[in-house]
This record gives structure tokens, sequence and C-alpha cells, in this order.
């Protein structure tokens, strides 16, 4: 005896199951990735993780003459900066695995 809906409910599960693969397999690929910023007079880098996590603050050494007010901003704004990559690629990835519905 066919169960049609059976069948579909198969293929169903299938599709769900390919999707899920994908999607681990991106998921897999943005914890691998790391976002690089830097000010606009080169003198901070920051690298962020996918999640925007500081994993990295480097300064040049002409840094040094900058007032502490200065440089805290500058690094502030470069980690924002950063963190704003890392969430716009993360965004784009997830919006390609879930496209958004009509």
């Amino acid at each position: 005896m066919e169960y049609p809906a059976l069948d579909r409910m198969e293929r169903f599960m299938a599709e769900i199951g390919s999707a899920g693969e994908q999607l681990a397999a991106q998921v897999g690929q943005l914890r691998e990735t790391s976002f690089r910023a830097g000010d606009d007079l080169g003198m901070v880098w920051v690298v962020v993780d996918h999640a925007g996590r500081v994993e990295n603050v480097s300064l040049d050494p002409r840094a040094v003459e900058l007032t502490a007010d200065d440089l805290g901003w500058r690094i502030n704004d470069t980690i924002r900066l950063a963190r704003q990559t890392a969430a716009a690629h993360t965004d784009a990835v997830l919006a390609e695995a879930f496209p958004p519905s009509r």
C-alpha cells in the first residue's frame, strides 16, 4: 500500500536534514572567522570574532602621542566598527540560510 503523505513527509525531513547540515557548516565557518578594523589614522587595529568578542587590539607606536581620552575613543570606535563588520557578515550568512518568507 502506498502512502503519499508519508512519502511527502520523508522528502520534507530529508530537505530539513540537508538544510540543517548546510547551516551547521555555515555556523562552523562563521566561528572560525574573525574581522579586522582600523581607525582612520592607522594607529589602532582591532580583531573581533564572529560574535563581536574582541580577540586583539594592536597599537601603532605613534599611538603613544595621543591623549588617553583620544586613544580610548579611538579604541572604542574601532571596536564598534569591527563589531559592525562582523554583524553585517553574520547577518548576510544567516539571510542566505534563512531567506525571508513571502
